[in-house]
């Protein structure tokens, strides 16, 4: 997976290598983990709060860290806004 989402070149390997797995990359239209988080990230605000909904996530299931990549300030809003939501009290 590293060397399919590899969205930067690693220093350490021939110049030659790292253009053949960009080509094969896309060639493949394989999407880096940069362009996987992006999507993911534009689904989490909305899918957390329809787990709340549903049940999913309870008082008694909820998660106490949550990990994304490449966002930006709004997650840290979001989740002060989660923290104030009556199943983190």
């Amino acid at each position: 997976a590293p060397f399919i989402c590899n969205d930067f070149e690693d220093e350490k390997l021939n110049p030659v290598i790292s253009g053949l797995m960009l080509l094969a990359n896309k060639i493949q239209k394989s999407k880096s983990i940069i362009n996987h988080s992006l999507i993911g990230n534009q689904h989490l605000p909305l899918s957390l709060l329809q787990w709340m909904a549903d049940g999913t996530i309870t008082k008694t299931n909820k998660p106490n860290i949550l990990y994304v990549d490449v966002a930006g300030a709004w997650i840290t809003d979001f989740c002060i806004d989660l923290l104030s939501h009556p199943l983190y009290q």
